[in-house]
């Protein structure tokens, strides 16, 4: 009759055989846990477990860890410091109370932000309230706390250890926000890249932004910008549109008449005038922003003298098409031609130039300017440069065409040939060529020597050569008076 072997067992949940309850060799079963026990010795008894592995709980990590997607994530970004920022931008809006201070990310459901790989995904809106002080400041998710936080006014952000929400230029004197930029970047990205894209390249003016005008007019001196505008932000891309009552980030009164605000430094700080269809700022005149020792201020500019408006687009959601005041006022085109948009410390990290604007003034003029030329400043696609000025003159489009160069562009050149075109420098200069076979020979007249000249037989147009007088000159002479009056009769008296 058959047998039925049964080794060591127990049907309850959690019970685990000792070393003393097992020979080597000896099989021991939990038919509650379906667990296999087995003693080992390797000079040191212990109870090992076997059982079938359903899922990361049914494993001891002990020291050496099992590597999970999250876990994997985590171990790689915090090598690379990669992984870092929002896995799906449109989960979430942004918004900026002037009146609270207030900044609040919302999620669209649940929002999922990654830092150097870890996941943190949150339901309800995070926010923070900034302080009132004039300056720029990034909002940026604190990982330990899972809360936005504030970096100090002027705090460089580390862009391979700082998970950006968001940027803002605060004017607490008008209690507004110059700036409120999006920075919610993607995790996806490399950190490095967008590091050397942040310091090397900034925003790109991708396409859109043609500009309509008037020139030389008293009356139409406002500016239409075609829209859609579109700009990057390393990974970012901002799509700004013409609204005729914009309502949402990034819509702005652009076509015909753009409604444009003008950034200028008062004192050390940046002040934005309200939105206008006619931004020139003026008075008696116009206005430019001179700077002197760090401190700008509002200067109003001669008659006839020449100033520069900027127009830049930035990644402020609210007014990202904006202009900002020239520093200088010039008496001649050619200086403003001259000017560049160096060294301005504007309160914008992210910025694409796009035009210059020259401005004439005159207290006269119907609004005290005429727009008498619009330059562009890069192309689209084009990348930023100190000078928003093209290093390579090869790479500048339509050089050779006419009129590209006229000689009042470039500087010193008229003073230079005026110098030269001296009469003693012409002269000078036909002195050293003169001879017979110059062509220029000044001796020769009508091809002539001056010694052909002194030959009588070589001159045109001579007169008749004069009659012997002397027969005549004797009958005046000899003829006695018949009249009384000592005269020849019918003779007139000649005295030779």
């Amino acid at each position: 009759m058959a047998q039925t072997v049964k080794l060591r067992r127990s049907a309850t949940q959690g019970a685990v055989p000792t070393t003393a309850q097992l020979s080597l060799g000896e099989i021991a079963i939990n038919t509650y846990d379906g667990k296999v026990y087995f003693k080992q010795d390797n000079g040191t008894e212990s109870v090992l477990t076997l059982r079938q592995i359903n899922s990361t709980s049914d494993v001891s990590e002990g020291s050496n860890l099992y590597y999970t997607d999250a876990r994997a994530r985590a171990a790689v970004g915090a090598v690379t410091k990669d992984m870092t920022g929002f896995a799906d931008r449109t989960a979430s809006s942004l918004s900026f109370n002037s009146g609270t201070r207030l900044l609040v990310l919302t999620p669209t459901n649940n929002i999922t932000l990654y830092y150097q790989g870890t996941s943190y995904i949150f339901s309800t809106p995070k926010s923070v309230t900034i302080t009132d002080t004039s300056g720029g400041r990034y909002i940026k998710f604190d990982p330990s706390t899972q809360s936005l936080v504030e970096m100090g006014i002027g705090a460089y952000p580390d862009f391979k250890t700082d998970l950006l929400v968001a940027y803002v230029y605060w004017d607490s004197p008008n209690a507004t926000a110059i700036i409120f930029g999006d920075e919610r970047h993607g995790s996806d990205r490399d950190t490095q890249w967008h590091l050397s894209k942040h310091l090397e390249q900034g925003a790109v003016w991708r396409s859109g932004g043609a500009l309509s005008y008037t020139l030389n007019s008293e009356s139409t001196i406002s500016v239409g910008v075609a829209s859609p505008v579109v700009v990057a932000d390393e990974d970012l891309v901002h799509t700004i549109t013409h609204a005729t009552t914009p309502s949402n980030p990034y819509e702005q009164i652009l076509e015909t008449s753009a409604n444009l605000p003008v950034i200028y430094l008062s004192g050390t700080s940046y002040i934005q005038t309200a939105p206008s269809t006619t931004p020139w700022v003026r008075a008696t005149t116009a206005y430019y922003n001179q700077v002197s020792g760090g401190s700008g201020s509002l200067v109003a500019a001669a008659n006839n003298a020449y100033i520069t408006y900027w127009m830049v687009a930035t990644n402020d959601s609210v007014y990202p098409i904006k202009l900002i005041m020239g520093r200088y006022a010039h008496n001649q085109l050619v200086d403003a031609e001259a000017e560049t948009f160096e060294g301005y410390g504007l309160p914008v990290p992210e910025l694409a130039p796009m035009y210059k604007i020259i401005l004439q003034t005159n207290s006269n003029y119907t609004n005290k300017v005429i727009l008498v030329e619009v330059n562009s400043l890069l192309n689209p696609q084009t990348t930023i440069s100190g000078s928003f000025s093209a290093s390579n003159h090869d790479s500048l489009a339509g050089r050779a065409s006419l009129d590209q160069h006229p000689i009042s562009a470039i500087s010193g050149l008229q003073d230079a040939l005026n110098a030269k075109l001296t009469t003693t420098n012409l002269l000078t200069s036909i002195t050293a060529i003169d001879g017979p076979t110059s062509g220029i020979d000044a001796d020769l007249l009508d091809g002539q020597h001056g010694s052909y000249y002194t030959n009588y037989n070589n001159l045109s147009n001579t007169p008749t050569a004069l009659s012997d007088f002397s027969n005549d000159l004797w009958e005046v002479t000899s003829t006695v008076p018949t009249d009384g009056t000592g005269k020849p009769a019918g003779y007139v008296w000649y005295i030779i």
